[in-house]
């Protein structure tokens, strides 16, 4: 194991840690305004489903683009992205008040997403060398905080450094790819809503079906 793998995870939820502030505070946000939503379905309130749900997906290509590419390009990158996914939101709505629904923007954000994640991956599969000198420059201080850690709850420091040991990345190269699949066959699902319900003698319909295969996202996520 490197030793520096575990220096490497805890910079990088450091760096990054207002993108995944932004990442987490949007997705339970968008959970919360699913609910509501589909408690009484309309226009304004899938527009509030979808903006939280736009900038969720800008705040987790921050996340994997600076994890993966450069932390100050992570930095950099999240506020113009959750702007572009509420405009995204936004001009979705805009549209639909006018009588012409454009769906365009918003659709390249839900579906673009996962193709940027699988091109970072390709080309960007492990640390940049800039990350290992960064790591080193903040070995001491992440060791003497460790320290004082491991001192009041040694068991879960123990749980802590052998999960970091394993993973060095924020997301895990394999654990990113299940959450791409698992989106993927969400978007499926609801597309074929129509076929699913059919399918299963009108006991399920291919929208509930990508609402518990996103789950399993987050679920991955967190």
């Amino acid at each position: 194991i490197d030793p520096l793998h575990p220096t490497r995870f805890l910079v990088a939820a450091y760096e990054l840690r207002w993108p995944l502030m932004v990442l987490f505070a949007a997705m339970a946000a968008n959970c919360v305004a699913s609910m509501v939503y589909h408690a009484a379905p309309d226009n304004e309130r899938l527009y509030w489903t979808r903006l939280f749900a736009s900038v969720t997906f800008g705040a987790f290509l921050t996340v994997v683009t600076g994890d993966r590419v450069d932390y100050r390009l992570g930095k950099i990158l999240i506020s113009p992205l959750a702007i572009a996914g509420v405009w995204a939101a936004w001009r979705w709505h805009r549209t639909e008040l006018e009588g012409h629904g454009d769906t365009r923007s918003y659709s390249l954000v839900e579906f673009g997403t996962p193709i940027v994640v699988l091109l970072t991956l390709l080309l960007f599969p492990r640390h940049r060398h800039a990350h290992r000198r960064r790591a080193d420059n903040y070995s001491s201080s992440i060791a003497d905080h460790g320290d004082a850690y491991a001192a009041r709850r040694p068991r879960e420091y123990e749980d802590v450094m052998l999960h970091v040991q394993r993973h060095p990345h924020i997301f895990s190269t394999r654990s990113l790819l299940r959450m791409v699949a698992l989106y993927v066959a969400a978007l499926v699902a609801d597309v074929a809503d129509r076929v699913v319900y059919a399918a299963t003698v009108h006991l399920v319909s291919g929208h509930t079906v990508k609402h518990v295969l996103l789950l399993g996202v987050c679920w991955e996520m967190v």
